[in-house]
């Protein structure tokens, strides 16, 4: 377990090192590798409930803590992802990899601020430069990515003051030229770049290597460099970013709920808000896609509650006219699936000043009255409504359709807006 446990740990933190590990109470251990499994399935919400089992039973452990940052991030809960990392660093303050791992809560939040102070704090405790490195690069390029390419410099400079003689950072170093357009600067930059990873055999140098090599091939022809910019957005609360004093991380106050964003493209922003205690998977249209699909959103409720809500964003503007034909056909198709009689579908509106839609629910007859098998919901409620020039199919997967588990679930669908004109 524990040589995979290292492999996960490169792949999440970010080539962090780990704590060395710590014996814990044989249930607390059997928690965390039961957390650690359902990670490695993408079993989010299951593994955050893992780590909290473990962390119940052995709330300082630094191993623990160490990964339930990361999942926790993974989930799109950066509050509880920095609030542990602040109480691990309470217990272990010169861990670098705890430092990283806090800063990659904050990078994925787009606080510069925070992310260069904790990767600065990381590299004072690490004796391993090309880690320290590596941090800067992934905080340099996220900040380009954003828009921000004279931020981003002044990071890779700081980069280049730890080791002059990486390519990977000249080349970084002319992206950002690009951006601002200093072309001669950039073409400068990433011919050292090659220059210096030409005398470097290794994988990594010659995978940096051909990426620079494109990037030179896209400024001589006058082509842009693409974004890598990741479509999630969500910010932290000010409280989060300052180091809580001695003895009050656990106090820090968890907001109700998350503001959640994912960037359709075309200069728009897609909004919503639900509980932060919901886990929220975030999957983007596969690279390189040409069809309409823009990203699909999955809330995963906690422990005790039993429901699955999907979100798809489409780019595509229909008239309500044909979102009411569509709703209509897919819960006939969902009768003649479960081998009912089709009968006409009862279709409800879905009307807010943001969105307007239809939908229906459905039972699964073979589910009533027994208790289902995980995964297995008896009612499905599918709907498509438009909202802000593009559409979005909504699935609710539930055991019953009563007001209080119906509520929660069309209140974050009733949030959904679209703006145009924001980043």
């Amino acid at each position: 377990m524990a040589s995979i446990r290292w492999l996960l740990a490169v792949c999440l933190l970010v080539f962090a090192v780990p704590a060395a590990a710590q014996a814990l109470p044989p249930k607390a251990q059997e928690c965390f590798d039961a957390a650690f499994r359902l990670n490695l399935q993408g079993k989010i919400g299951g593994a955050i409930a893992k780590y909290e089992e473990a962390l119940a039973i052995a709330p300082k452990s630094k191993e623990v803590l160490l990964e339930y940052v990361v999942v926790l991030r993974k989930a799109c809960r950066f509050q509880q992802s920095a609030r542990a990392g602040w109480r691990l660093l309470e217990i272990d303050g010169s861990n670098p990899a705890a430092w990283t791992n806090l800063g990659n809560t904050f990078l994925a939040a787009e606080d510069w601020e925070g992310a260069a102070f904790a990767f600065d704090k990381a590299t004072m405790f690490s004796k391993d430069k090309a880690f320290s490195v590596q941090n800067l690069l992934n905080l340099g390029y996220a900040q380009c990515d954003a828009g921000d390419p004279e931020g981003a410099l002044k990071v890779f400079a700081k980069a280049l003051k730890l080791d002059s003689k990486s390519g990977t950072t000249h080349i970084d170093i002319a992206i950002a030229h690009s951006r601002l357009g200093h072309k001669q600067e950039a073409l400068d930059s990433v011919k050292a770049g090659l220059a210096l990873l030409a005398k470097q055999t290794d994988s990594r140098a010659q995978s940096a290597k051909h990426f620079g090599e494109l990037v030179l091939k896209r400024l001589e022809a006058n082509e842009p460099i693409r974004s890598g910019r990741p479509i999630y957005r969500q910010s932290l609360p000010e409280s989060f970013g300052k180091q809580p004093a001695k003895g009050k991380a656990a106090a820090l106050e968890i907001e109700k709920q998350s503001a959640h964003a994912v960037d359709l493209g075309k200069d728009r922003l897609a909004s919503l808000s639900a509980p932060e205690i919901w886990t929220l998977q975030v999957e983007p249209a596969p690279s390189g896609s040409t069809g309409p699909d823009i990203a699909t959103l999955t809330f995963i409720p906690p422990p005790g509650e039993r429901f699955l809500l999907v979100i798809s964003l489409i780019d595509t503007d229909k008239s309500l006219e044909r979102i009411k034909e569509e709703v209509e056909l897919a819960g006939l198709m969902i009768q003649l699936q479960a081998g009912k009689k089709a009968e006409k579908v009862e279709l409800h509106e879905l009307t807010t000043p943001n969105l307007q839609g239809f939908y229906f629910s459905d039972e699964d007859e073979k589910l009533r009255g027994k208790e289902p098998a995980e995964g297995d919901f008896p009612f499905v409620t599918q709907g498509v409504a438009r909202v802000g020039g593009v559409s979005c199919t909504f699935t609710l997967l539930t055991f019953d359709l009563e007001e209080a588990t119906m509520a929660p679930l069309f209140a974050v669908l009733k949030d959904l807006a679209v703006e145009t004109g924001t980043k």
